[in-house]
């Protein structure tokens, strides 16, 4: 995904950082939506993977997510690039720091974007799974932050009622089926 965003981000000039930026659009929401896919795919195999390990041998139905919502990626990316890059310039970064600043901002966001698809996929499944309890613990990445590590650090205590998985950009953990 980095590399991708990477290429796709070298039509931003950072001399007309706002007019170029614009450009990105379209395109992150086809790579988004793309990367979606294969994480909701990812993610139901890994589902089914967890049950046959459980010795559940019936089938289940998945309800993949959709798209991302469009709405939401603007803002992201409206947040991530032009308000990041002002934010650099403000705190006196010159233009190629603040638009480097701004990539490193929309990386982690379109990523988590792409990756909530997984996450809401074993959500989901664990959610109408009647075969598996709606319980489940956090997986953090190799460097999770301190917020990451602390909730995985609690185990397997999450529930439907309890608590919701929130990710934030820059964020590889996802949600476990605790069996």
């Amino acid at each position: 995904m980095l590399a991708d965003v990477a290429r796709l981000w070298r039509v931003v000039d950072p001399d007309r950082f706002d007019e170029t930026h614009r450009l990105l659009t379209l395109p992150l929401q086809m790579l988004v939506d793309e990367r979606r896919r294969l994480s909701a795919g990812l993610a139901a195999n890994y589902y089914r993977q967890v049950r046959r390990e459980a010795g559940i041998t019936s089938t289940f139905e998945f309800t993949l997510p959709g798209p991302v919502d469009r709405e939401q990626l603007a803002t992201s990316l409206t947040v991530t690039g032009p308000v990041a890059r002002g934010k650099a310039l403000r705190q006196g970064a010159n233009v190629t720091e603040a638009a480097r600043r701004a990539f490193v901002a929309t990386s982690g966001s379109v990523s988590r974007h792409a990756l909530d698809a997984g996450r809401e996929t074993v959500l989901g499944a664990l959610r109408d799974d009647p075969k598996l309890e709606y319980r489940w613990y956090r997986v953090t990445s190799g460097t999770p932050c301190d917020f990451c590590q602390m909730l995985a650090g609690r185990g397997a205590v999450y529930r439907e009622d309890t608590a919701g998985f929130k990710a934030h950009d820059h964020c590889g953990c996802y949600p476990a089926p605790a069996l």
